[in-house]
């Protein structure tokens, strides 16, 4: 592999992976950014949670297209995620509210603002990245290495984002079992 194809698969599994874990967490716990959504004063059909679930799908979606072999497809649902993700942040500054984000499902952390259209251009940067190096692979090649990249890339990332509860199942004392 060339440094250009390890650069977009890195680019393309490391997406793949943000986007997998943060949709699933939207699709289980959209109340976080249906309340953000609710408090930037936008029509109050996009702060339903079956409109959140449904962005989160296309999240979900964008990254399976990503360590797929459809260029067109991850590409243009990634540029809207980027798109949407950017615009939530201009409004998030334009309107600060309170309520959390809720990008990865969760009701703490920061509002929406800077950080997310930050995290858009990142998306836009990784998704130029991935259409644009020429492949080297061949289509099963690149769902093996990218399939492999992403599913770890996402575990670590689960683990880490939930690192407080990990620790405690890992380190709280077991009642001892009786035989």
């Amino acid at each position: 592999m060339s440094v250009q194809s390890v650069l977009a698969t890195a680019c393309s599994s490391g997406l793949a992976s943000v986007l997998v874990v943060s949709g699933v967490r939207k699709l289980v716990a959209p109340n976080g950014l249906a309340q953000a959504v609710r408090e930037l004063g936008m029509p109050r059909l996009l702060s339903r949670p079956a409109v959140v679930r449904s962005f989160a799908a296309i999240e979900v979606c964008t990254a399976a297209a990503l360590t797929l072999p459809w260029r067109a497809v991850a590409t243009t649902l990634g540029i809207a995620v980027a798109l949407s993700f950017i615009g939530l942040g201009v409004l998030g500054v334009s309107r600060p509210g309170s309520a959390a984000c809720g990008c990865f499902g969760q009701d703490k952390g920061h509002p929406l603002g800077f950080r997310n259209i930050v995290a858009g251009l990142a998306v836009l940067i990784s998704v130029a990245v991935s259409a644009a190096v020429p492949e080297s692979l061949t289509n099963s090649q690149r769902f093996v290495v990218e399939g492999s990249v992403t599913s770890v890339a996402a575990v670590g990332l689960s683990l880490w984002l939930d690192r407080r509860l990990v620790s405690r199942l890992i380190l709280s004392p077991r009642p001892a079992v009786e035989r």
